[in-house]
């Protein structure tokens, strides 16, 4: 499978809620920013064995963890603590207003105001896993 034919599968997901919508759009972003070719060596028309995760978090950090595979209890939690250092780092939404409207209802903002950061983490968390997800089976 491609990085193109995976973007679709991805894109074709169904997801309930506004936080989940908030999760493919993360993973969408993630994706488009490989296919657009911002990282050499890959794009679109590359295989899925050459996505790493440092393309999705666009953090180096992530080199030796293929997208495609099981991963390990260590490779799990440095990918949770990639996904924090992404959110916080600004390679995602910057601003807690532009978090908060991506995954939050209206009625949750407010609640939320102040986990805006943590909540992204948790989003591109998600995200990873569902790119892993629809990249393992295919």
């Amino acid at each position: 499978m491609t990085i193109d034919e995976l973007y679709c599968k991805v894109r074709a997901r169904k997801a309930i809620g506004h936080f989940q919508h908030g999760v493919t759009e993360y993973a969408k972003e993630m994706l488009e920013s490989v296919i657009g070719g911002d990282y050499d060596g890959i794009d679109g028309k590359s295989f899925i064995s050459a996505l790493k995760v440092s393309h999705l978090l666009n953090h180096v950090g992530g080199d030796s963890i293929a997208v495609r595979g099981r991963w390990n209890e260590a490779e799990v939690a440095k990918i949770g603590h990639l996904c924090s250092e992404a959110s916080r780092g600004g390679n995602f939404l910057v601003y807690d207003s532009d978090i908060l409207e991506r995954l939050c209802p209206p009625s949750q903002r407010r609640r939320n105001a102040s986990r805006a950061m943590e909540l992204q983490a948790r989003a591109l968390w998600q995200a990873v896993n569902i790119i892993g997800a629809v990249a393992h089976n295919g």
